[in-house]
């Protein structure tokens, strides 16, 4: 929480970081920043097993579907503070639990307006991104930073995971490197009755809950976007819904805005 003393009228921005990411990362402290001197209060998400919490109070790990999270802090905060205005942002995943979750609550969405940020609309796709491009180095590395985070708490999901999913995590964490691969080994199996992880993508996707934002809701991609690829952008359902504005920049990469690592101006 970051609290505005010089407007405590002001509304609240509730942020919502990119996988493996927290408020402690750059781009979040920017914004956050910024967003208090616009006159906004803030309250920042923690995603499930970062943020420097050294307990886990549940065995699931973060999702990019996983609507309810957000949910859950957006009803509370709505209840804590009744007389204020409600915002969003959400970056990258974060983005697309956004706007899945602004799209399937309608016009009972508790937000004045949203903003989602180069989320992977169609989750699939960048799947299929992150396996190709640069020769997968970006899901090898997006695949190491969740072992990271998580090798910590092995110990905590090992006896869970085993009764629950017959899943050795423990191995699985190690053997599965990529991002992509420990999905398929562990994460989908744990995320709802999927019969896949192709079907635990689909479902993950916000793509199919556009027509449902019935709120002002900005969306932002670089085109250039190295890690969820043009492929995932649903510029069709975008384009059809009144209450979104799209906004596209040629060059920007992901969650940075660089220009071009190959321009010499």
């Amino acid at each position: 929480w970051a609290w505005n003393d010089h407007c405590p009228e002001g509304p609240i921005m509730i942020v919502i970081p990119g996988i493996n990411n927290d408020s402690s990362e750059i781009y979040m402290q920017n914004y956050c920043r910024q967003i208090l001197e616009k006159g906004f209060h803030v309250v920042c998400i923690g995603p499930r097993g970062q943020q420097g919490i050294n307990q886990m109070t549940s065995p699931l790990l973060v999702s990019p579907g996983r609507d309810s999270d957000i949910r859950e802090v957006v009803d509370y905060v709505s209840i804590k503070y009744a007389d204020k205005d409600l915002y969003a942002t959400g970056f990258s995943i974060g983005g697309n639990m956004l706007a899945k979750m602004v799209g399937i609550d309608g016009h009972s969405c508790k937000l004045k307006a949203a903003y989602c940020s180069q989320p992977p609309m169609k989750y699939w796709e960048t799947t299929k991104n992150l396996r190709s491009k640069y020769y997968g180095f970006m899901d090898y590395v997006t695949g190491l930073k969740i072992y990271k985070l998580h090798e910590n708490y092995i110990d905590i999901l090992s006896p869970i995971y085993k009764k629950n999913y017959c899943l050795d995590v423990s191995k699985s964490f190690k053997k599965y490197e990529r991002a992509s691969t420990i999905e398929d080994a562990v994460v989908y199996k744990v995320n709802g009755n999927h019969r896949s992880p192709l079907d635990y993508r689909r479902s993950s996707s916000s793509c199919f809950h556009i027509e449902g934002i019935k709120i002002p809701t900005l969306f932002y991609f670089a085109l250039d976007d190295p890690l969820i690829g043009q492929n995932s952008i649903d510029f069709k359902s975008l384009k059809k819904n009144q209450n979104i504005v799209l906004s596209t920049t040629r060059f920007g990469s992901h969650l940075c805005c660089f220009d071009n690592y190959f321009r010499n101006s």
